[in-house]
């Protein structure tokens, strides 16, 4: 990875957790789980657009977060082959929706 791409990583992650903080100071949410947030997002695996859909989809956020480390490196896996925008945002409302067999 060269310079740019530490760059866009590190943005990345600071608008999720600025993202991340404000919702959860709105539905209040405590400390312990906006650090647990932070974790998720400032892995350096995780897709730039599963981190933006998740972030768009608070009910798919808490879901992956109550996840193991081994089914969200499975989910984290499944995106590699998702090719749109789009497709990740649906795919990211059908584990919202609890949809089963996903990855």
């Amino acid at each position: 990875m060269g310079k740019k791409d530490d760059a866009l990583t590190q943005v990345r992650a600071v608008f999720v957790i600025i993202f991340i903080q404000i919702i959860f100071l709105q539905t209040g949410k405590t400390d312990g789980e906006v650090s647990k947030m932070k974790n998720i997002f400032t892995r350096k695996d995780m897709p730039m657009g599963l981190s933006m859909a998740l972030a768009q989809n608070v009910e798919a956020l808490n879901k992956f977060a109550s996840l193991t480390p081994q089914q969200q490196e499975q989910m984290i896996q499944h995106t590699h082959v998702i090719q749109s925008r789009r497709e990740m945002q649906e795919f990211v409302q059908r584990f919202a929706a609890g949809e089963s067999n996903l990855f």
